[in-house]
């Protein structure tokens, strides 16, 4: 589908000045740009909406219309623009895919998409499904930064949790909503530690069910994992989110949509970081929801939004919950 596309888009979008010159164009539809000096801050008229940078009329110093927005700093407009462009088609294609078809390298096109969803990610609240990160952790499968030294991908939605129930001052001594699953379990636990082994013998579940009320349990507070995968229960019963809704019709429905997500991640990206759920989630947006992305309104969103670096970038971690918007309904 996408090297269908290709023709038609190169034949939309010309050359790399062609680009330039499209997203000047959008930039200068502010036509008023403040100079960012601080003992100056001008505000000047944008004299020509297909130029870069013009000089200040007060401080006589280069203004950049791209500065401090999402172009901030941009060396190529046309990979940014073909990225656009496959998005408001419905494409989704992973970083290699995109990095082949735009002749740049991966980090390049990660840098852009990440930055585009980052910008986003306020906006996408608004319309979504609110779900915790640990429904989607089949699609995590990838090591970052903020993976703990030595252990796998998915101990990052442990870690974190565990960082933000050592912060908070004030828990909830109630016990959380379990579901049928984790309530089996739950009742085997004592204070003497029990081997994956001997809950799988007497819950009789499967081992991949098992695996997955354990770590539930775990993340909220009902449990203690210790060295040789034994378990014992919690000294409290705290928990510093909601893991799932109080309703069970509530639960189903986050439950739907993340697997729709973990769905998502697999077919085109095979596996993820922990911490960049909510940007994969928002770059799904671009691509599926047409009534909130017409044409044209993707570059408008890039135009008028901040700059975002690449400290921001990586230092971005989806919080313990966050936002998916529904897989289409297409009966």
């Amino acid at each position: 589908m996408a090297i269908h596309a290709m023709p038609e888009i190169h034949a939309k979008l010309g050359s790399e000045l062609d680009c330039e010159q499209v997203v000047m164009s959008a930039l200068a539809t502010r036509k008023y740009i403040y100079c960012k000096r601080r003992d100056c801050g001008h505000k000047n008229t944008i004299p020509i909406p297909t130029v870069r940078t013009f000089t200040c009329e007060k401080c006589c110093k280069e203004i950049s219309i791209t500065a401090k927005t999402n172009f901030h700093g941009a060396q190529k407009f046309k990979p940014r623009l073909m990225i656009i462009e496959f998005q408001e088609r419905g494409i989704t294609l992973s970083a290699n895919q995109l990095a082949k078809l735009a002749d740049v390298s991966t980090d390049t096109i990660n840098r852009i998409q990440k930055r585009m969803a980052i910008a986003a990610a306020n906006e996408i609240e608004k319309l979504a499904i609110e779900i915790p990160t640990v429904l989607c952790t089949n699609a995590i499968g990838r090591r970052t930064k903020k993976t703990p030294a030595d252990e796998p991908p998915v101990s990052e939605e442990f870690d974190l949790q565990r960082r933000i129930q050592a912060n908070e001052s004030n828990f909830s001594n109630s016990r959380p909503e379990l579901t049928e699953l984790e309530e089996a379990v739950f009742h085997e636990l004592s204070d003497e530690p029990k081997s994956f082994d001997q809950l799988f013998e007497t819950t009789r579940m499967s081992a991949s069910s098992l695996g997955a009320a354990l770590m539930t349990l775990e993340l909220k507070g009902c449990l203690e994992r210790h060295t040789g995968d034994r378990f014992t229960l919690a000294d409290s019963m705290q928990l510093s989110i909601t893991i799932f809704e109080s309703d069970s019709s509530g639960a189903k429905s986050a439950e739907g949509v993340a697997r729709y997500l973990v769905n998502f991640v697999k077919d085109y990206f095979q596996a993820i970081g922990r911490k960049n759920l909510q940007l994969y989630s928002v770059l799904d947006w671009f691509c599926k929801d047409r009534t909130h992305w017409s044409p044209g309104s993707l570059l408008e969103f890039c135009a008028a939004s901040r700059q975002v670096t690449y400290e921001e970038i990586l230092d971005y971690v989806t919080p313990l919950t966050f936002f998916v918007i529904p897989e289409p309904d297409t009966s």
